[in-house]
């Protein structure tokens, strides 16, 4: 039946743009002006559209900045997450000033030159300063966020911490997560899919003495100040472990 009203709805779209087209045609034929030609009346009418369109745009965007811009990220629970935070304030801060910069100006240049049969576009083909501004400042903001960048990453996948960290494998199935936390010996025994059989679900090889002391859990409990070492499996499809509070 969906379908059905599907299509339904989808051949009416067509002919009603079909006789809005015709319709356009008969009118461009009464007033005696062939389809492709714009009078002033249109590039005026198209210009105040555009300068409308660019201020509502501009509202919308404060308003919903002002709404939900504190709805970006939950409060960082990581180390790293605080310098992740940062490189994202950052981009965002360079993203947003560009934007409030170049937008308006569009907007408006679009209402101001709008076509008018009194005025003629000037050709101007060249100009080494402005291409050399456009060109090295960009490519300076660009180098300077791509360094930050890397030193974040460097920084966050490869922490200076003499502390061994906890190892904890996460085995995804179906509407379902399972933790397996290593034991005293921080060491997680081998598993593998083909193992799965009766109550050993996550496939772990019973006869490696590694996984004696494997602890497993429904549940993720994190030491506070300890690294963690996550791994991770999958039981059939791929999953995401988003945990968005640990910027990971």
């Amino acid at each position: 039946m969906s379908g059905t009203m599907t299509l339904i709805v989808l051949v009416l779209a067509v002919l009603t743009a079909l006789q809005l087209i015709r319709i356009f045609e008969l009118s461009s034929k009464a007033r005696k002006r062939a389809e492709y030609e714009i009078s002033d009346k249109d590039n005026n009418n198209q210009g105040w559209l555009m300068l409308i369109f660019g201020i509502g745009l501009m509202l919308a965007f404060f308003w919903m900045l002002a709404n939900w811009g504190k709805l970006m990220l939950p409060k960082s629970a990581s180390e790293h997450g605080n310098d992740i935070d940062n490189l994202f304030k950052i981009s965002m801060y360079v993203i947003i000033a560009m934007f409030l910069v170049v937008q308006p100006i569009l907007f408006y240049f679009a209402w101001k030159y709008r076509g008018a049969s009194n005025r003629k576009a000037t050709y101007y083909e060249h100009n080494n300063r402005l291409e050399f501004v456009w060109t090295i400042v960009p490519a300076i903001i660009l180098a300077v966020l791509i360094i930050y960048g890397m030193t974040t990453w460097s920084k966050t996948m490869n922490p200076n911490n003499e502390q061994q960290p906890m190892v904890i494998e996460l085995y995804a199935q179906q509407f379902k997560w399972t933790a397996r936390y290593a034991g005293a010996d921080n060491k997680l025994g081998f598993a593998n899919v083909r193992l799965i059989k009766d109550a050993n679900v996550l496939g772990v090889d019973t006869l490696d003495a590694l996984a004696a002391d494997d602890k497993v859990a429904t549940e993720i409990h994190l030491p506070v100040g300890r690294p963690v070492l996550f791994k991770f499996r999958s039981q059939d499809v791929i999953h995401s472990a988003y945990m968005p509070h640990f910027r990971a």
